[in-house]
This record gives C-alpha cells, sequence and structure tokens, in this order.
C-alpha cells in the first residue's frame, strides 16, 4: 500500500477518481442512450426505479433524455416544412430515388389493380408520396409519432412488426418497406413478425417490396432464412425486370419484390 502524502499515493487517488467518474459517464450514456433511441421519455422515479444501480445519474438522464425529445419536436416543427419543400426535391436524385420515382413509382400509379397501398417508414423526404397516390386507398406507417406529420391522411403510428393490429386479412395490394428492414426492424423475430402480417394482409397476388441497404451495420437477415417470406414467391418487378435490383448507390441499396400466392384453404 502507498502511504498518504506519497506521490504514488496520490496519482493512485487520482486515478481511483478518474475511474469513478468515467464509470459515472458511461452509466449515464447508457440510460440516455435506451431512453433516447426508444422515443420514450419516463419519469425520473420510473427510471430510477428500472436502472437502480445508476443512483443519481438517472435523475440526470431523465432531463438530458426530455431536452432530447424537446429538440427533436423543434426540428420537426421548425424545419419539418422546409425540408419537405426543399429537401425531398434534393434526395429524389440520390440513385436508389431514381429508381423509385422514375421506375416504380410510375408504373403503380398506371397499374390500376394496386388499389390499397401500404407505405412503411416515414420521414421529411416521402411526404409528396401521398400526393402522388392520392387517388388510391394510401395508408402509411411508422413508429415515430413525430413522423405523423410526414404521412398520408390515414396514417398509423406504431411498429411494422404490429401490422395485423390495423388491417384484417386479404386487405391489400401492395405493400412498400424501404429503409426499415435493419433499420428499426432489426431481429429475426420482428423480421418474422413483420413479413408474416404482411403476407396475412396482402390477397392473392398482392406485392411486397423490400428496400434495405447491404451494409454490415444495415443488413437483415438473409431472406432465404425466414420462414415468413417463404410462403411469398419471387416476383418479377416488369418496370425493372428482375426480382432484386442492386443500385451503385453509396448506401448500396436494394429493391427486392415478393407477391403473395393463393392460401390453401383445405380443412
Amino acid at each position: 500500500m502507498h502511504r498518504p502524502g506519497s506521490c504514488a499515493y496520490s496519482r493512485s487517488a487520482r486515478n481511483s477518481r478518474r475511474a469513478i467518474c468515467a464509470t459515472g459517464c458511461v452509466h449515464l450514456w447508457l440510460v440516455l442512450r435506451a431512453h433516447v433511441q426508444s422515443h420514450r421519455v419516463r419519469s425520473a422515479q420510473s427510471i430510477w426505479m428500472t436502472y437502480p444501480v445508476h443512483g443519481a445519474f438517472a435523475w440526470w438522464a431523465y432531463s438530458w433524455a426530455r431536452l432530447a425529445q424537446i429538440m427533436r419536436n423543434l426540428h420537426h416543427k421548425l424545419f419539418g416544412r422546409a425540408l419537405c419543400a426543399w429537401g425531398a426535391p434534393l434526395m429524389a436524385h440520390l440513385a436508389d430515388r431514381k429508381i423509385l420515382r422514375r421506375a416504380i413509382f410510375p408504373y403503380i400509379v398506371e397499374y390500376r389493380e394496386f388499389r390499397d397501398i401500404l407505405w412503411v417508414g416515414c420521414s421529411w423526404y416521402t411526404a409528396p408520396y401521398a400526393k402522388l397516390f392520392r387517388d388510391r386507398s394510401f395508408w402509411t406507417l411508422d413508429f415515430d409519432p413525430l413522423k405523423a406529420r410526414y404521412g398520408s391522411a390515414r396514417h398509423l403510428v406504431d411498429g411494422m412488426e404490429n401490422l395485423r393490429r390495423h388491417f384484417g386479412v386479404e386487405i391489400l395490394d401492395l405493400v412498400l418497406c424501404n429503409r426499415v428492414a435493419g433499420w428499426g426492424v432489426n431481429s429475426h423475430g420482428q423480421l418474422e413478425q413483420a413479413f408474416g402480417g404482411c403476407f396475412e394482409s396482402l390477397r392473392p397476388g398482392g406485392v411486397l417490396m423490400i428496400g434495405w441497404n447491404d451494409l454490415p451495420h444495415a443488413r437483415p437477415d438473409p431472406f432465404v432464412e425466414l420462414t415468413s417470406l417463404a410462403r411469398f414467391e419471387p416476383y418479377v418487378f416488369p418496370p425493372l425486370n428482375t426480382h432484386e435490383l442492386r443500385t451503385r448507390s453509396v448506401s448500396r441499396h436494394v429493391f427486392t419484390f415478393y407477391r403473395s400466392v393463393a392460401r390453401c384453404r383445405c380443412r
């Protein structure tokens, strides 16, 4: 042991204080990240009860999480309309958005069999899509309540894995799911539940489009391993003449198409 007053003792005390400080910062960061990423702001008491080991840091985390929520609200209220007006046209020039705008959307508009359409995943750059499909029954879905301002008049606030809560059997003709798999719907169970709900909600012959990024941090589970997608059949989308199109975008975006098959009604 080092004697009090010695240099070695002072260094040891400083290191201990630094370790305590670092541990506290880590605890604060873990609590803040958990609550901000889930977009849920709980009371300080509930945070304290959920994370008792964090002690006083839970109270600080509540304040920061609350501040983050307020800043997100202000961001969407102050800049949401400007981003829709000025940012959306700029986003349309990205490689994957060009394919949506020039090939996928025009075919959907012309193909009148797509009457009931669901778009999953909303943001300021998807706001113009509601006008594009204004003559159809067009729903939008996003788990974040703040994104409702960018959805259609028939917007739903929920996760894609809970699709069956809002749609019955054989209700939809087309489900467009872009940048959701791997960006919110991540786990194997979530993917199974989400795509299983799509199959139940789509009419026979209905189409499911999945847009995803082929990047290590955003790549979903291989589709061949999902039993929910095995119920579909690969669909060659006419304008693209392929079942799966890999773009040359920086995000390595991929469009994959499936078609719902007739269900067996045998007893």
